[in-house]
């Protein structure tokens, strides 16, 4: 078997990385893997005055020793320990806003402006430099750096980051672009940087932080205080390296918490020919108690049966091709997977795997282009629930099985099994099904039923046909951790199966229901392709509800959604532009809020300008030509503004600038007349 040793499982992670060893073969791509985990050191030498840069990266030997890093006998690096100094600038304005808030919230860093740039300068002792760029020619006479490169890599190996897959996958597949990454032990913090010209396009400086939960006790995570884009504009499509076009899966699940799965995936190579895959695949994960849930992945095999290489730590997994695979050919890999890693949340009878804790996915959101064949067990009485056509669904003497087919191309997969109870109606060419848990609750499925097929109507009248025959409406107790709605699914919070719910709960209802219906057009039929796109998603889904909150419950609902939008949009203004919105996730709470403002406030709120300004026919035509035009496509802003031109013949790449890429808040009317009132309240006085 051809699979990869752990030659020196970082020892802070030891929670989150326990697995079975494997092994390399002793050259290629492999064997440079290997080296990097388990580095070396050539001879030492006195330097003085040396400078290194990376793209935006300036780097100051100032006195002291140094010695090239070996993988194996290759010198891919040098690892410096005196006195030094760097400098990191960020020269694109939409990171400029938000690496200041960032280094505000999260960091000791105080970014100064320097010209155009916004710059951070910092001293260091030690710092270590890998990747392909031109090393300094060194001498001898440094002395030795062995026990001061153990302690730099002691820090370092407790970070959250694993740079190593990027530089294998450039050196293997893309030799004539650039990746290297830096960890330095600063005066002012510890910081890592990455500069990935190869795959993702991007360089990211970074601090870090410990981790917030029971189970990554001693890790410390990165925090991107700075991204930009490396030879791009920040919103262009950046091709991924494959595309994952087809899924067949295979799974069957206990009463507790272990399962297995076959897993074969389609994957396509773009661009040129490769041999090396990078995945998103959880390799452990911790439960509330934080004991240690176990991915285990027992063989990887492509299409003619060769058992493949891979390396699978910190929830990435690299594979290696028997040969290189060229591009727009396709590569069928077949993983099999058993583990422990079937988790209920809070205790209760139900458990849910979604994204890469269902499958190896792609690491690029453009790279999840699939279909789906499932077939599901779970042992009785619990069910299986998963995405897309009902092929059939049985009941075995110790297991109930679902076996169904998702046809249009997705992201975002789940699968869900658990003490429920299923109700199906259907309305015209459509089936709804309703799950709820627990218990039967009839009211609940007929008026849920119905609530969500009146949505998904007033929906197709500007929007399009209904993307799905068939549609999931699920109970869970907790909507917060599992994030965009799936694909032909979406989850729900118990209150709306009580009968007793009040109005204003029932309220909060509509809004949610509406939102997660209105992401199987903004999400899935549209798509992002980038986490720089987000709002396409979360915003456009948004105001999309809005406009069903007013057809359905009339102006109020919609004006007090208004309302509240523009007043948190105001609590960040200055946080940053809606791009990079999903950047301020990492500043904890601050963060959180910063991020959910600009996404579920501030761009919504920056679409009623928009509506307001156009009026309702151009703005539905707006709507429509949009999710038309990028039918199952990856979605994209600029774009935007040519459509609208077209209809207007107005060009808003203006508009566009100052509210959607920068961090200014539109002036738009108030939709309850509240200047009106304003007036006779002024009268009267």
């Amino acid at each position: 078997m051809k699979a990869l040793r752990d030659l020196t499982c970082r020892a802070a992670c030891l929670l989150l990385i326990l697995g079975m060893p494997a092994t390399f073969a002793d050259d290629g791509p492999g064997a440079i893997l290997n080296g990097l985990y388990d580095p070396g050191l050539g001879p030492a030498a006195a330097v003085q005055g040396v400078e290194l840069s990376v793209g935006h990266l300036t780097i100051k030997l100032d006195n002291g020793s140094a010695a090239p890093i070996l993988a194996g006998d290759k010198p891919l690096g040098l690892f410096f320990q005196g006195s030094g100094s760097y400098t990191y600038r960020s020269e694109e304005p939409m990171d400029q806003t938000a690496f200041a808030y960032m280094a505000n919230k999260v960091s000791k860093f105080e970014p100064a402006k320097k010209g155009d740039a916004l710059q951070v300068e910092d001293t260091f002792e030690s710092l270590a430099i890998i990747g392909s760029i031109d090393l300094p020619e060194l001498g001898t006479g440094g002395g030795d750096l062995g026990e001061s490169f153990g302690e730099h890599r002691k820090y370092f190996d407790g970070v959250w980051w694993l740079p190593e897959h990027a530089l294998v996958q450039q050196l293997a597949d893309m030799p004539q672009s650039q990746v290297a990454y830096a960890e330095i032990r600063g005066a002012t913090e510890e910081v890592t940087y990455l500069y990935d010209g190869s795959r993702d396009k991007v360089e990211r400086f970074c601090n870090h932080e410990k981790a917030r939960y029971q189970g990554g006790r001693g890790l410390l995570f990165e925090q991107t205080l700075s991204e930009q884009p490396v030879g791009r504009n920040r919103l262009d499509f950046v091709d991924p390296a494959f595309l994952l076009t087809h899924v067949d899966l295979d799974f069957t699940a206990s009463k507790k918490e272990d399962a297995q799965m076959t897993v074969v995936e389609t994957i396509i190579p773009r661009g040129m020919a490769r041999s090396v895959f990078r995945f998103d695949f959880t390799r452990a994960l911790a439960d509330a108690e934080g004991d240690t849930r176990q991915y285990n992945i027992r063989s990887i095999t492509d299409g003619q049966g060769n058992e493949l290489a891979f390396d699978h730590r910190r929830g990435e997994l690299l594979v290696l091709a028997a040969s290189p695979v060229p591009a727009n050919a396709e590569l069928k890999l077949t993983f099999e997977v058993d583990g422990n890693f079937l988790i209920r949340p809070g205790g209760d009878s139900f458990w849910l795997l979604r994204g890469d804790g269902l499958l190896p996915s792609p690491q690029v959101l453009a790279g999840e282009y699939w279909t789906l064949d499932t077939r599901a067990s779970v042992e009785k009485p619990w069910v299986p629930i998963a995405m897309g056509d009902t092929i059939e669904r049985t009941e075995g003497e110790t297991h109930n099985t679902v076996v169904s087919k998702m046809s249009r191309p997705s992201q975002l997969p789940i699968l869900l099994g658990g003490r429920y109870y299923i109700h199906e109606e259907s309305f015209d060419d459509m089936t709804i099904r309703v799950a709820s848990y627990g218990q039967r609750n009839k009211r609940a499925f007929q008026s849920l039923s119905q609530l969500a097929h009146k949505v998904i109507g007033f929906y197709e009248q500007f929007l399009g046909d209904f993307p799905y025959d068939e549609f999931n409406i699920i109970e869970i107790h907790d909507t917060g951790a599992w994030g965009q709605a799936p694909p032909a699914t979406m989850f729900i919070t118990s209150e709306a199966f009580n009968p007793l719910t009040n109005q204003e709960a029932a309220r909060g209802v509509n809004e949610r229901f509406a939102h997660e219906i209105a992401h199987q057009y903004w999400g899935h039929v549209v798509k992002m392709g980038s986490w720089d796109e987000q709002w396409i998603t979360e915003s456009f889904a948004e105001y999309t509800a809005a406009m069903a909150i007013r057809q359905l419950k009339g102006d109020q609902g919609y004006s007090k959604m208004v309302g509240e939008w523009k007043r948190q949009a105001g609590l960040v203004k200055d946080a940053g532009a809606i791009p990079v919105a999903m950047r301020l996730a990492d500043a904890s709470v601050d963060g959180n809020l910063a991020r959910f403002n600009l996404l579920y406030n501030k761009g919504p709120y920056v679409l009623y300008a928009l509506h307001q300004e156009i009026g309702d026919d151009k703005f539905a035509a707006f709507m429509r030509n949009y999710q038309k035009g990028m039918e199952w496509q990856f979605g994209n802003t600029p774009s935007m503004v040519g459509l609208l031109k077209a209809l207007t013949g107005k060009d808003y790449q203006p508009f566009f600038d100052k509210y959607v890429y920068g961090t200014a808040l539109p002036d738009a009317p108030d939709p309850s007349g509240g200047k009106k009132k304003k007036k006779k309240k002024k009268k009267r006085g």
